[in-house]
C-alpha cells in the first residue's frame, strides 16, 4: 500500500486480503477496499493493477487521514485569553483534519481578535503531522499588533437623564484602548443605573464604526433608552418600596416576567406567614404591621408607566 506521493505504508494482513501467488480475485480486491475504508485511517482509496512477469501487480493507493490532536496558540496578547481564542476557532479534537476547516477556524480567530481591538493581528497556522499516529498538531502563531483606540463616542441618549451622567456611567472615553470587556462593563453600569431608577426595560448598546487603518482608531455609537418605569404594588399588605424590591426579584433580574412576579408573591406570602397575624392596637400592638394574614394579599401588580400588567 502506498500514498499518492509514493510513500510505502505498512498495513495489517487482515485488512488487505488479496492473496499473493494466486489468481487475482476481484472480490478480494473489493473486500480489501472496504476494509481500508472501515479503519477510518485512509480516504480516496483506489486499487491500481498492472501486468507483471508471470502475473499482476496491484497497488492500493491511499490518502492518509490525520486527525486534529492538539491546537496551540503562541504570541497571543490577552484579551482574549487562550481558552477564549481556542473556543472561537471551534476545532473539535479528534475530528479528521481538513485544510478548509483550519482556514475557517483561523478566520474565526481573526474575528475574535478584532472584537478585542486587535484589528491588525496576523494569524498563521503551522502544521505538525504525525503520520504514524494519524495525528495532526496545529501551532497557531499570532502577531497581535497594537490594540485599536477609540476616536470618538457618539451618544444617542433617549432617556430623561443628562448626557454627562450617562457618559460618566459608561466610563470608556475617547483615546482609550478598546476591548469587549470595557464595552460590556460600561453598558452594564448604565443598565444597572437604569434599573435603580425603576427602568427595568432600559437598554444600552454599542455600535462600532468603520475601522481607520491609517490611525488605528474607530468611533463608537452608544445607544441608550430608558424604557417604561416599573412600580410594584402589593394590594392588601403594607410594605415599603425597599422591602418590595427585595421580595420581588424583578429588580435583581432586571426584567418584568410573570414567573418572577409569581416568585415575588410567594416570597411576600411566606413573609406574612412567618410574621403571624396582627392582633391590632387594642391588644397592645403598636407596630405598623403588614397584613392580618397572607390570605388578604390580592394579586401582585407591576405597573409600567401607568399601565397595569
Amino acid at each position: 500500500m502506498i500514498t499518492a506521493g509514493g510513500e510505502v505504508l505498512n498495513v495489517a494482513s487482515t485488512v488487505i486480503t488479496v492473496e499473493l501467488g494466486k489468481p487475482l480475485d476481484p472480490a478480494q480486491v473489493a473486500a480489501s477496499l472496504k476494509s481500508l475504508y472501515r479503519t477510518g485511517d485512509y480516504s480516496d482509496i483506489r486499487a491500481v493493477s498492472e501486468p507483471a512477469d508471470g502475473g499482476t501487480t496491484i497497488d492500493f493507493i491511499v490518502q492518509q487521514n490525520l486527525f486534529f490532536n492538539q491546537v496551540i496558540i503562541l504570541g497571543l496578547k490577552a484579551p482574549p485569553t487562550e481558552a477564549s481564542a481556542l473556543a472561537a476557532m471551534q476545532i473539535t479534537l479528534g475530528d479528521p483534519f481538513r485544510q478548509e476547516i483550519l482556514d475557517e477556524a483561523a478566520e474565526r480567530l481573526k474575528t475574535r481578535l478584532q472584537e478585542e481591538g486587535l484589528y491588525t493581528a496576523k494569524v498563521d497556522a503551522e502544521l505538525r503531522p504525525h503520520p504514524a499516529g494519524h495525528q495532526m498538531d496545529i501551532v497557531v502563531h499570532v502577531q497581535p499588533g497594537t490594540r485599536v483606540r477609540v476616536a470618538a463616542i457618539h451618544l444617542t441618549n433617549n432617556t430623561e437623564y443628562p448626557d454627562a451622567e450617562i457618559a460618566a456611567k459608561f466610563k470608556l472615553k475617547a483615546g482609550a484602548q478598546l476591548t469587549s470587556a470595557k464595552i460590556q462593563s460600561g453598558t452594564n453600569r448604565i443598565r444597572k443605573f437604569l434599573v435603580s431608577k425603576s427602568r427595568l426595560s432600559g437598554r444600552a448598546a454599542v455600535r462600532r464604526g468603520a475601522y481607520d487603518s491609517a490611525k488605528n482608531t474607530l468611533d463608537l455609537t452608544l445607544d441608550v433608552s430608558e424604557g417604561a418605569r416599573v412600580k410594584i404594588e402589593a394590594n392588601g399588605a403594607k410594605f415599603s418600596s425597599g422591602e418590595l424590591k427585595k421580595l420581588v426579584p424583578i429588580f435583581q433580574e432586571g426584567a418584568v416576567d410573570p414567573d418572577l412576579l409569581e416568585e415575588g408573591k410567594r416570597n411576600i406570602r411566606e413573609r406574612l406567614e412567618r410574621a403571624g397575624p396582627c392582633r391590632g392596637k387594642e391588644h397592645g400592638c403598636d407596630k405598623n404591621c403588614h397584613a392580618a394574614t397572607s390570605k388578604n394579599l390580592r394579586p401582585l401588580q407591576a405597573v409600567l408607566s401607568g399601565c397595569t400588567h
